[in-house]
């Protein structure tokens, strides 16, 4: 398995390569990445809110803990958190503000 060095996405299949593509982000290698940075495309992708590209997303899959995990952005907490999979394919819930980091959001939680 590989990791997308844009959305961090640790399931690729494929080198992100030789216009392979993220199934999380949708990144074409080759192609997307040449007239942007991965740092761009991230930024894009995280503007859109983070969707899930190809067919269905893992089950408990979730855009920004998927960032947050590999320290490369601060979970929004403004924005909906969503979580894939068991029978249901979205669910909202918002990062309540008090909390300063999403560790001391999750240590409280």
């Amino acid at each position: 398995m590989f990791t997308c060095p844009v959305c961090y996405y640790p399931g690729m299949r494929e080198a992100p390569a030789d216009y392979n593509i993220c199934e999380c982000c949708g990144t074409e290698f080759g192609n997307d990445d040449e007239s942007q940075t991965h740092a761009e495309l991230r930024a894009g992708w995280m503007a859109a809110g983070g969707p899930w590209f190809f067919k269905t997303a893992p089950h408990g899959w979730n855009p920004w803990t998927q960032l947050y995990g590999a320290y490369v952005a601060q979970v929004p907490f403004a924005a909906p958190i969503a979580y894939y999979g068991g029978g249901v394919s979205f669910t909202e819930q918002s990062l309540d503000p008090k909390y300063e980091t999403y560790d001391s959001y999750a240590k409280a939680a």
